[in-house]
């Protein structure tokens, strides 16, 4: 609905902007679907980084203050 708003001249050029922007949000909606789960799959983040984190700062401050 957004599209249809503009005024262009030519209809092929509208149906070029529409699918531009369809193509773009579809993307995006992929994008979201794809990282939704950062910390699942052989490229997550794993739990012994935390540890490692944590680690050097009690190494930076050992009496917590």
């Amino acid at each position: 609905m957004l599209t249809y708003m503009f005024h262009l001249p030519s209809l092929k050029t509208h149906l070029l902007l529409t699918g531009i922007f369809s193509l773009f949000l579809g993307f995006v909606i992929f994008l979201i679907a794809a990282l939704d789960n950062p910390f699942r799959g052989e490229m997550g983040v794993s739990p012994e980084v935390y540890a490692s984190v944590l680690k050097g700062l009690n190494d930076l401050d050992p009496d917590g203050r």
